[in-house]
């Protein structure tokens, strides 16, 4: 029974440390509690083994222990009630283990007072009645929205339209500035003497090789396209020749590598 004591406390350790992230901390708990039980059990039949051998003070430590133990018990007893059956159910748990405390198992008053016994049941029935209208308020899924939460999502809502509706200009003015690029390149090509079949291949093949670009980040996206706009066609512009590129894999047989720009 000695060893038992202390190889269940390490067993117990050792699940909970090493097992707690498969087994799941209520798996676990329900397991520790479960060994508590054990080891109180234990622990009262040591002591009542071993009364006869301790002495007056020594018999009163250990009164004291054990009175712990079983109230640490009771507690975590009471955490599992009221993590499995709510608020109500752990409050009438308390009040039966209070009741039964000061009754005794017999049913009658420890010191024998009749009012002492009135004002105690008295004091249990309204933590009963207390303890089920909270549960009641608790429990109810139509409570008003408090304004203060009111208010903050309102003020999300006014904040997630305001860059909703800065994202879209920015968007529309990368779209103009697309627009300008293919009118440009569109006039450039013409001064370089190619005609297109498709004046549309233009537009495709310019979005195909802007297609990075609309990738950037919304803050700079639309300085990046209006530094394109202004060297697209030159030598520091570093979509044309992809541009160019895109073109010829559209079946413009008229553009070529003269087209490029160094």
């Amino acid at each position: 029974m000695y060893l038992l004591i202390v190889f269940l406390s390490m067993l117990s350790s050792s699940v909970a440390g090493f097992f707690g992230r498969f087994l799941g901390s209520e798996s676990v708990s329900r397991f520790n509690l479960i060994i508590f039980l054990i080891l109180l059990v234990f622990s009262i039949c040591l002591f009542r083994s071993l009364k006869q051998y301790l002495g007056k003070r020594m018999t009163q430590w250990c009164y004291l222990a054990l009175v712990c133990q079983i109230s640490l018990f009771l507690v975590l007893l009471r955490s599992h009630i009221l993590a499995g059956f709510g608020k109500f159910s752990a409050d009438v748990f308390t009040v039966f283990m209070g009741t039964f405390s000061v009754t005794g198992s017999s049913g009658g008053i420890v010191n024998h007072q009749d009012g002492a016994s009135s004002e105690w049941f008295t004091y249990t029935s309204d933590m009963v009645e207390d303890s089920a209208s909270s549960g009641r308020t608790s429990s109810s899924v139509n409570q008003p929205i408090p304004e203060e939460q009111a208010w903050e999502r309102e003020a999300r809502a006014q904040e997630h339209d305001r860059i909703s509706a800065e994202v879209e200009t920015i968007t529309s003015a990368c779209a103009n500035l697309e627009a300008a690029m293919v009118r440009k390149a569109q006039i450039l090509l013409h001064q370089r003497g190619v005609t297109l079949g498709d004046p549309e291949d233009v537009k495709r093949a310019l979005q195909l090789a802007l297609h990075d670009d609309w990738e950037h980040a919304i803050d700079d996206r639309k300085r990046h396209f209006t530094v394109l706009r202004r060297n697209f066609g030159t030598a520091r512009c570093e979509r044309w020749n992809p541009f160019i590129d895109e073109l010829r894999g559209l079946g413009n047989h008229q553009v070529n590598a003269r087209h490029y720009v160094d």
